[in-house]
């Protein structure tokens, strides 16, 4: 199933180390979630920190982490979406 696909609505991704959810902190990004008082991430070139703790690794970490998250997400929910 490709990530497209998958009912994620109650998906929460959070930082790795503290466990903060994580809002992206981008340009393109933040005019979707502006003035809602999130705590988001910091860009700093291509590593990312987190909003709450400062954790910091690379994007690619970052997505890494993410793929991880909602691996274990899918699996709690049954691992296949309902038709």
């Amino acid at each position: 199933m490709e990530l497209k696909d998958m009912d994620l609505s109650g998906f929460k991704y959070t930082c790795p180390r503290c466990g903060g959810e994580y809002h992206c902190g981008c340009e393109s990004c933040r005019k979707y979630n502006e003035g809602d008082g999130l705590t988001r991430s910091v860009m700093n070139g291509n590593d990312i920190s987190c909003g709450y703790c400062g954790h910091t690794m690379s994007g690619d970490a970052w997505l890494d982490s993410e793929g991880e998250q909602i691996e274990a997400y899918e699996a709690t929910q049954g691992g296949e979406e309902s038709e």
